[in-house]
């Protein structure tokens, strides 16, 4: 018990010390992580429209983990806007992110939503998965629309 109480300790000392680094190390590749979570999502968004045009062959198991791709990917993407990241020229975050937090983040839950209830029904064949495509892509274009930077 004893030994296990100085582990604890140890490890809660450790937090600690490293605990004001880490926030620090994160930041710096907050954007990073922000565009590799997007990178997946414009993949597995391709994935299932190449599958729509007939560009490739429908692939049922391809259209659910597509679509469980991007469910994953709003509650670990809206964490990923501290107010220090606002402006960075690295982005295309527009700030009205940090304008209308709110909006940002239901529009995230949204697409959460809308992606599950894609890779539920995905698997049943291309007119299931084209309903569920074109309303989690209209979230997409909605959170384009106001909270993503144009391309110079």
């Amino acid at each position: 018990m004893k030994q296990l109480r100085r582990l604890l300790l140890l490890v809660v000392g450790m937090g600690l010390a490293v605990g004001p680094v880490a926030p620090g190390l994160a930041q710096e590749d907050v954007i990073k992580e922000r565009q590799k979570l997007m990178k997946s999502v414009g993949k597995a968004t391709k994935t299932m429209g190449e599958m729509l045009q007939g560009k490739v062959p429908y692939d049922a198991a391809a259209a659910v983990a597509a679509m469980e791709t991007i469910a994953g990917v709003p509650a670990k993407f809206v964490k990923l806007f501290p107010e220090d990241s606002a402006g960075d020229p690295d982005s295309k975050a527009a700030d009205a992110i940090w304008e209308d937090m709110a909006r940002f983040q239901k529009l995230a839950a949204s697409l959460e939503k809308d992606a599950k209830a894609g890779a539920s029904v995905a698997g049943n064949g291309p007119d299931a998965l084209k309903g569920a495509f074109v309303k989690l892509t209209e979230n997409c274009k909605a959170c384009h629309k106001d909270f993503r930077l144009e391309d110079n």
